[in-house]
């Protein structure tokens, strides 16, 4: 075949025409792309994310995405199409481990999706369609050991869920439908400890808990996962031990407690979770043993032994022990003991049945506080003892060389299986209560690291009067010096230097004492004068300091823990002198007048630019004092 030159131009000509076309029938292939780069900082160093736009009006993110931590680490990769995320992106934590990783699909997550702690190991793992949980998924302990599987069908679980310890062994097991079914748990014996109906994956209906020896523990009707309608509590040998209405989670109306022989102990109604009202109170053999009006903070109060005698008799107000209370022995009711009470304390003494003095200490309503001194039927002193409690149980710490047998009507030691309190609810603030025959001291307190800092060194002093585990109020005072070391003489023309102190009033809220020491906040009022200096040249070279002053008016708050031995009260030779240790952190706003001693001497004001100048400012408190209480 002969092509002449009329062919072969329509040929070329067809072929730029099918070109054209392809080019402007592709939106993908006109669309042109740019990089961008973003910057955490101004200097553009450290980059925050990389990725493509569009030239399109308006533009869409296109192609490679990168998004970076402050520290350079990636936090996320993956790949725009059209403004949306697809295909596999992979997430980070700052350390640059695996957070997440996945597929994206029509600007959903699609497909396997895995998360993982920060150590690395695999937290949960399963198939996401559109967002929504389905097929088998799997849950992760942090140290890599499973947690519980199960299949998800539309977001519901569905099908046998399995959980478990995080040694192995089965914790629990469920059979559901759409998120409905029968849910029971394990303890890690393998002996059953709950049981019940799972409606929309909250417990509903009648539930079981049991004793990890199997017997009956609690029973009652559960709804929407909280306790809903008449419960029933048992010991470890199934004999019934209260009984009570719930009502949204929460104890609600009547309920009993039981002696151990099936007798009430105590019945009442109850409120919000607490005790209201009346509140009626047995011994084991059914007789009275006291009454307690739980709404009204006032009234009088009689308390009976198991035998059926007056125990105890006095007044309340205001829900403290208020005049003379007079207590009672069991066998033949003659007087024990009296306390007058003023605001719930008082000093009670104790008498032998012939009158003699028997024991005496303060009270706080029914609670032994302080040093307690303990009598021989001779009137001799037999020895002393102090009273702490454990769970509201009085335990005696006794310094004397004989036998002394404690026993008398003051305390009332709480009955078994929670049953109400016969004390009312204290409405003060403790930290200002003082207690009778409690550990006081003064605390001076230095740090002489501070001298050495680089950053304005100095000499901090501190003289605390603290009351044992409730308050403090120090006075505080600073030497400052910038240099600390350095005579004024011996400092360089032309460079600042500073001399100052500071004075203060701080008051301290202590927590009580416990394995990280004595905790507290605590606030402060301070004031400092501080004298910036230089010294310099005149004209006619002659020596001068140029000072310019700096008063503070400051106010603080703080944070702080401070340890300090536990003193012996009981051992009268040991005064409680020690050492102790203090540390705070806190922050302070403090308004400032700075007047510097010249007028028109730019050169000296140069000298003093890095001073702050302005008025108001904020201050970072923090510092560890070295103290010794006396």
């Amino acid at each position: 075949m002969i092509i002449t030159d009329s062919q072969t131009v329509n040929t070329t000509f067809l072929a730029i025409v099918s070109i054209w076309l392809m080019l402007f029938s592709c939106p993908d292939l006109q669309a042109q792309t740019k990089q961008v780069i973003t910057y955490y900082d101004k200097g553009k160093e450290h980059v925050k994310e990389k990725y493509t736009i569009s030239n399109t009006k308006p533009p869409y993110l296109q192609g490679p995405y990168e998004n970076y931590y402050a520290n350079g680490k990636v936090r996320s990769r993956g790949t725009y199409k059209k403004g949306v995320p697809d295909g596999n992106w992979t997430y980070y934590y700052e350390n640059g481990k695996l957070k997440i990783k996945g597929n994206w699909q029509n600007a959903m997550k699609n497909g396997t999706w895995s998360y993982y702690y920060e150590n690395g190991n695999l937290q949960m793992e399963g198939t996401l369609q559109n967002e929504i949980r389905t097929n088998q998924w799997s849950y992760y302990y942090e140290s890599g050991a499973l947690k519980n599987r199960g299949t998800y069908i539309n977001d519901q679980k569905e099908g046998l869920w399995e959980y478990f310890y995080e040694d192995g062994k089965k914790k629990a097991e469920a059979t559901l439908n759409n998120d409905n079914g029968w849910y029971r748990e394990f303890y890690a014996s393998g002996n059953i400890r709950m049981q019940g109906l799972l409606t929309n994956g909250k417990s509903d209906s009648l539930w079981s808990y049991y004793y990890e020896n199997g017997k009956l523990k609690a029973k009652g009707p559960e709804k929407e996962g909280v306790r809903e309608g008449l419960w029933h509590f048992y010991d470890e040998n199934e004999k019934l031990i209260q009984e009570g209405e719930y009502k949204d989670g929460i104890q609600e109306g009547k309920w009993k407690y039981y002696h151990p022989n099936g007798a009430i102990a105590a019945e009442g109604k109850k409120s919000g979770g607490k005790e209201e009202g009346i509140w009626n109170l047995f011994y084991a053999n059914g007789t009275t043993r006291g009454a307690l009006n739980h709404t009204q903070q006032d009234g009088n109060y009689i308390e009976y032994h198991e035998n059926g005698k007056l125990k105890a008799k006095g007044s309340i107000r205001n829900g403290l022990y208020e005049g003379e209370w007079q207590y009672f022995y069991e066998d033949d009711g003659t007087l024990e003991g009296h306390c007058v009470f003023v605001d719930g304390k008082g000093l009670y003494k104790g008498i032998y049945k012939d009158g003699k003095p028997r024991m005496e200490g303060h009270l706080e309503n029914d609670k032994r506080v302080g040093l307690w001194t303990l009598y021989k039927p001779d009137g001799n002193v037999a020895g002393y003892y102090e009273a702490f409690y454990e769970n509201e149980i009085p335990v005696a710490t006794i310094n004397t060389t004989d036998s002394v047998v404690i026993t008398d009507t003051i305390t009332r030691v709480n009955q078994p299986y929670n049953k109400p309190s016969l004390r009312l609810p204290k409405k003060h603030n403790w930290h200002f209560i003082s207690k009778p025959n409690e550990y006081r001291a003064f605390i001076v307190g230095v740090n002489p690291l501070a001298m050495f800092w680089q950053s304005n060194p100095g000499l901090p002093l501190s003289f605390e009067y603290y009351m044992h585990e409730r308050l403090g109020y120090e006075f505080t005072a600073t030497i400052y010096r910038n240099p600390f070391f350095t005579s004024n003489d011996n400092i360089a023309d032309n460079v600042e230097y500073s001399r100052g102190f500071s004075i203060g009033i701080k008051q301290k809220f202590y927590q009580p004492d416990g394995n990280l020491g004595m905790l507290y906040i605590a606030h402060e009022i301070r004031f400092s004068g501080i004298n910036h200096q230089a010294n310099v040249q005149d004209i006619n070279s002659s020596y001068l300091v140029i000072q310019a002053d700096e008063n503070r008016y400051e106010y603080s708050f703080m944070v702080g823990d401070r340890f300090l031995q536990d003193p012996s009260r009981t051992n009268k030779k040991n005064k409680g002198n020690r050492f102790t240790l203090d540390g705070f952190a806190g922050l302070g706003i403090a308004y400032r007048h700075y007047n510097p001693q010249w007028s028109n001497k730019p050169e000296w004001d140069t000298i003093f630019k890095n001073v702050p100048k302005s008025k108001l400012l904020l201050t970072l408190r923090l510092g560890i004092m070295l103290g010794y209480a006396f």
